[in-house]
């Protein structure tokens, strides 16, 4: 994963939640021997986390995401949810 800000997006079961909690792991110490020796993590690596049922209204993400299903009517480039 390149340096800086990454955005996961997906829809509901789709692995999100594994790959952030996979992430998260390795920004603490590892012991020698459980099986992440070469994992590497930046010093200054944060875990990050919005509160559940957070809402989001008429945000622009289509830099992030160019398309959408059409069958969710969703538009990213005006896109609200209450499940951000």
């Amino acid at each position: 994963i390149k340096q800086g800000v990454t955005l996961i997006a997906g829809g509901g079961f789709h692995g999100k939640s594994t790959i952030l909690n996979a992430l998260a792991v390795g920004v603490f110490d590892k012991a020698p021997g459980d099986g992440r020796q070469f994992v590497l993590t930046a010093p200054d690596a944060i875990t990050l986390r919005a509160e559940d049922g957070r809402a989001v209204r008429s945000v622009d993400i289509s830099a992030f995401v160019n398309s959408l299903p059409k069958v969710s009517g969703l538009d990213p480039t005006l896109f609200s949810t209450d499940c951000a």
